[in-house]
């Protein structure tokens, strides 16, 4: 999702771009489409930590697609390996990467007589991605268009869940924010999104929600929380789809920096949250790497439930 930001600019300047993702994440073409009109969403399979003939026929069929459609540009997103090879098999004129150093030799070398532009790394995740668009002389675009579902929706969506079990909102803090939400404005709609099992679900059983509420398919996850009126989320993948849907999100934050991975947006739509601890950011998996965070303890709840009041109460900002 830190792509986007990129992929809007490139869009806005009039350039076609077609995007190559893992498959795990083809369920967000909806999302990528609302931002690129012209584009499509190639699926590969993931092969980090796979050996170099894995999946042969499907990258040589990607190499044949690229020679064939004859690209001006490759962007490579990411550290990975897999745009300097595309770059070389497929003869692109121009290729654009980050600034980085590659552990494996022969990745080096690749790097060096491959790349054409090396962006130096040293800003927010998604302003790195647009400072490749200054390589092909194109300004950045920073805004994003609103696509909620409602003006006047009462919908919230809280997704405490994360990869990391220490960026996760904690159940005791999640329950406080949902009480809290429920006495500020009765006739609410909750949704939890999370996966199986996790801390949304618990939520979810405990406080009497439908099960319907529980949602890890990426479509359905796209179309919560476009419908929403605000998105309450951890350090994960929603908060960042709600960014790019325009629609407004509060980012609760633990051992992460905020200033490099927070959602993308302006500070009318995008509101970070956290516990001011002196050891933040560590970019542990909780303290001493236990697995739970004191940083995201005794959150300040009713300051969520305050911007979250707000944020559902304003009209779009197109209407203002």
């Amino acid at each position: 999702m830190m792509a986007v930001p990129l992929l809007r600019t490139l869009h806005v300047a009039g350039w076609r771009v077609d995007t190559v993702v893992d498959e795990g994440f083809a369920g967000l073409e909806s999302t990528y489409a609302h931002h690129v009109r012209h584009q499509h969403l190639v699926p590969v399979k993931t092969w980090r930590k796979r050996s170099l003939l894995y999946d042969v026929p499907g990258r040589l069929g990607l190499v044949a697609r690229i020679r064939r459609e004859r690209y001006d540009a490759l962007i490579q997103v990411g550290t990975g390996s897999l745009g300097i090879w595309l770059t070389w098999a497929a003869r692109v004129p121009v290729s654009i990467a980050q600034d980085v150093h590659h552990k494996v030799a022969v990745n080096r070398w690749a790097y060096r007589a491959v790349i054409t532009h090396r962006i130096p790394v040293d800003d927010h995740a998604a302003a790195e991605n647009m400072a490749f668009a200054s390589a092909l002389e194109i300004a950045p675009v920073t805004n994003y268009p609103e696509v909620r579902g409602s003006a006047s929706s009462r919908t919230v969506v809280i997704a405490p869940d994360a990869t990391q079990s220490g960026c996760a909102i904690p159940l005791s803090e999640v329950t406080r924010i949902i009480d809290g939400l429920k006495a500020a404005y009765r006739d609410m709609t909750i949704t939890l999104i999370g996966t199986k099992g996790g801390i949304a679900e618990q939520a979810a059983m405990a406080h009497g929600l439908a099960t319907d509420h529980i949602s890890c398919d990426l479509r359905d996850v796209v179309g919560a929380v476009r419908s929403a009126g605000c998105v309450i989320a951890s350090e994960s993948g929603i908060g960042h789809v709600a960014a790019t849907c325009g629609v407004p999100v509060i980012s609760v934050f633990g051992p992460s920096d905020p200033d490099k991975v927070r959602p993308w947006g302006d500070s009318e739509r995008v509101v970070v949250v956290r516990n001011r601890h002196p050891c933040q950011p560590c970019r542990a998996n909780g303290c001493q790497n236990s697995g739970v965070s004191d940083c995201l303890k005794s959150l300040p709840i009713g300051d969520i439930v305050q911007r979250a009041m707000a944020f559902l109460m304003a009209p779009p900002l197109s209407a203002r």
